[in-house]
């Protein structure tokens, strides 16, 4: 008798029950079940044909038990188990906490889109400020003449003198991306000298020359961040609790590890260690023309989308183990994390162990994943976040856990502080407790608490978005889509992943597509809800950003990382799907086979999509080996690929100051060319010149997509390009030429030139 108890209390587990929850095991007329199903202790006293009411977590679970003798010594048990939802007003509230929230997150967006278009991002701090009143702050040696002081407004200062006591017309500097004048660059900035000044106080001309210089050499306000902005170290302290909670879950879930099913617990190791390895096995390089990361010494860059990336690289920097080896083996990591956190989604969504396998082999060769999991995009953890709310939501949801409850109200913010755009997806993640299937219910799950952990999650997604909006979304000014392209999108977002599928370089696995199509007939009659949550999130997430996999591809893959394995889950199902014609005494093997063979069609067929290079990512490895020619200390002049003149971002070529190469070679000093090109040789030390592609855009007016963003463009690279060329004397350290991908056809199918050179007078 003991030996039936224990079978049942360490075997009867929900999968093992198989799909109509049926158990064969040794035969009693009457016993008293006592067993552990995921956590929860249940206790009937059954016969044959024996129906109860029991308790199941402390909320009430009608269950029917049959049992049927079958031949000798043998019996079935089957277990059907029905327990209420939510009441109707947690339903209702936490559909209207929904609205609100996906409201927010999109009209914040749309509201600093709606800022008018000379709004200055940038201006002058006070440090350099004052770095400034210190050249000028010298008595003029005319006796008529004095010296006024420096005044800051934010985006510009001024400095003024008087003659007798009437004030001259003021010195002023300017922001370039603030200007209005271009009288005179030095930079950065734009400085305005009115001719009043020399002519009335001679003696400050010197004065003014050597404030120009010190002009040249500060940065706007705006353009780099502080570890002392109050989000800033809001996000530092997102990140500490996260791993102080999730090292408290881990810690209690090793002292209950006899209750972990040995199956799941393999097929997550399985999946993030073969992830992990395809991950790093793949040349790391960057998922856009500019990737900005926390340098080794120093403010981080302007947080402009967030500060959570920068963040939590500054705990790694805290604890000495920042450089551009931790960059690599932290993006691959948190890359490689989003399948045990897959695993533990689709084990709240009860979807099965054979369906669970097909997803998880699908998402560790998606093409998209795998490649940016192996750059420097902040996308990469922004995504990975976004699973982790997803998995622990949907627990805290279920089991009222203080701790999984504590970890949501964590990532929530932790999410929207890493990627502001990413703020919409996070919100469709409240949906999912919302509208739980029949097979979910019958988990169970607290219901008594469950209005308060939605109250309470909605307070602080609330007020996540308000300070969101005002401390990262208004600042940015990026410019959001218009609800025409947000109405093509909702049209278009489906067949995107056909037409990727499809054709080269694949970027989505054709047998992700296949399988989702027999996936999506399968959970239309079983899973209608789940269905429904995978197409509202998927959805939702391209049409808030009014944007598609294409025509960017890889770039534009960045911004819906998160929604990839969200989108696996239907084929998974269709995996599953497949299987059901099968005899039961065959289903295993056959899965088995199945599962190898979907593995090696996706990885294989993958191939195309990873050696696809663009121009700027051959470009970053083009400096990593080139740069290491140079001397510590040498200054690295390259032309400037962003400028209001230009009608649209290039989105071609590598930003060298903006990329991990500032980490790759700390020290070096990486510099936009100046306007007077002349300057590069007023220091001492060495100097160098890297040409980028850029150099050899050209426009074309016959092709509307070069010439949107070439025009002006075009011209304003090749004449900067050609004045450095001119300058001085310039000794080939690396030359070579690189892919011609680009956003738009640029270089017209040829490879463009890349080149660095020692740079003397």
């Amino acid at each position: 008798m003991h030996s039936v108890f224990y079978a049942l209390a360490e075997w009867v587990k929900k999968e093992e029950l198989g799909a109509n929850g049926v158990l064969a095991l040794p035969c009693h007329s009457w016993w008293l079940v006592a067993f552990q199903a995921r956590g929860v202790l249940l206790r009937w006293r059954v016969g044959e044909g024996t129906t109860a009411a029991v308790q199941r977590g402390g909320a009430p679970c009608r269950c029917r038990f049959v049992m049927t003798i079958r031949g000798r010594g043998e019996c079935r048990v089957e277990l059907e188990a029905r327990n209420a939802g939510p009441p109707w007003w947690c339903r209702a509230g936490l559909a209207c906490a929904f609205v609100v929230a996906f409201a927010s997150s999109l009209l914040a967006g749309r509201s600093a889109a709606g800022a008018p278009a000379n709004a200055c991002r940038v201006g002058i701090s006070a440090e350099t400020a004052q770095r400034l009143f210190a050249v000028l702050n010298h008595p003029p040696a005319e006796t008529e003449c004095k010296f006024e002081g420096v005044e800051t407004h934010r985006t510009d200062l001024e400095a003024r003198w008087s003659r007798q006591g009437t004030l001259l017309p003021p010195l002023r500097v300017v922001p370039r991306e603030c200007a209005t004048d271009t009288a005179q660059h030095s930079g950065p900035f734009v400085i305005d000298v009115p001719g009043e000044i020399a002519q009335s106080c001679a003696s400050v001309v010197p004065l003014i020359a050597e404030f120009v210089k010190q002009v040249g050499n500060e940065t706007p306000a705006g353009t780099v961040g502080s570890v002392d902005a109050p989000v800033f170290r809001v996000a530092r302290a997102l990140f500490v609790g996260i791993f102080l909670v999730v090292f408290g879950l881990l810690a209690r879930g090793a002292a209950r590890m006899r209750a972990l099913d040995t199956r799941w617990v393999v097929m997550g190791i399985a999946a993030f260690g073969g992830a992990l390895v395809l991950r790093a096995a793949l040349p790391f390089s960057i998922g856009n023309w500019y990737s900005e990361v926390l340098p080794e010494i120093g403010p981080p860059p302007w947080p402009r989308f967030g500060p959570g990336y920068f963040a939590l690289q500054s705990l790694f920097r805290d604890l000495g183990l920042w450089d551009a080896r931790a960059l690599l083996l932290s993006q691959v990591v948190i890359g490689a994390a989003a399948l045990p956190l897959l695993l533990g989604v689709l084990w709240e969504l009860d979807v099965g162990l054979e369906a669970t396998a097909a997803t998880l082999v699908l998402l560790i060769f998606a093409p998209f994943h795998a490649r940016l999991s192996a750059t420097a995009s902040e996308h990469v953890l922004a995504s990975t976040l976004c699973l982790g709310l997803l998995l622990c939501w949907l627990r805290a949801a279920r089991t009222g856990d203080a701790l999984w409850m504590v970890l949501t109200l964590l990532l929530f913010p932790a999410v929207c502080v890493t990627r502001i755009d990413m703020s919409a997806q996070a919100v469709l993640v409240l949906l999912w407790p919302l509208l739980r299937d029949r097979v979910e219910r019958q988990a169970g799950g607290d219901r008594r608490s469950i209005g308060r952990r939605v109250a309470l999650l909605g307070l602080v997604a609330a007020s996540t978005l308000a300070t969101a909006y005002w401390c990262i979304a208004l600042p940015s000014q990026h410019p959001m889509p218009e609800l025409a392209g947000q109405l093509f999108v909702l049209r278009s977002f489906i067949p995107q992943f056909w037409l990727l599928a499809t054709k080269d370089p694949t970027w989505i696995s054709l047998s992700a597509v296949l399988l989702a199509i027999p996936g999506v007939a399968a959970m239309a009659v079983r899973r209608p809800l789940l269905l429904l949550r995978v197409f509202l999130t998927v959805g939702g997430a391209f049409v808030a950003l009014g944007r598609s996999f294409l025509p960017d591809e890889l770039l534009s893959a960045r911004y819906f990382l998160f929604t990839i394995p969200v989108f696996l889950i239907v084929s998974g199902q269709g995996f599953t799907a497949l299987l059901t014609p099968i005899p039961s005494r065959f289903r295993n093997a056959v899965a088995a086979a199945g599962i190898v063979s979907l593995g090696a069609w996706t990885g294989c067929a993958a191939q195309t999509a990873y050696r696809v290079r663009y121009a700027f990512q051959d470009e970053y490895a083009f400096g990593r080996d080139a740069l290491t020619r140079l001397p510590p200390g040498c200054t690295v002049y390259a032309v400037l690929l962003r400028s209001d003149s230009f009608p649209r971002d290039l989105d071609c070529c590598l930003d060298v100051p903006r990329s991990p190469l500032i980490l790759d070679f700390p020290q070096l000093q990486f510099r936009y060319l100046p306007d007077t090109v002349a300057s590069v040789f007023d220091g001492p030390g060495c100097v160098a010149y890297y040409e980028s592609i850029a150099c050899q855009i050209t426009d074309d007016p016959h092709d509307l997509a070069v010439h949107d963003r070439s025009d002006r463009a075009a011209e304003y690279l090749r004449r900067r390009c050609t004045a450095a060329r001119s300058l001085g004397q310039l000794e080939a350290l690396a030359e070579g030429t690189t892919s011609p991908r680009a956003t738009v056809n640029f270089f017209h199918g040829k490879r463009p030139h890349v080149g660095l050179y020692r740079w003397t007078p």
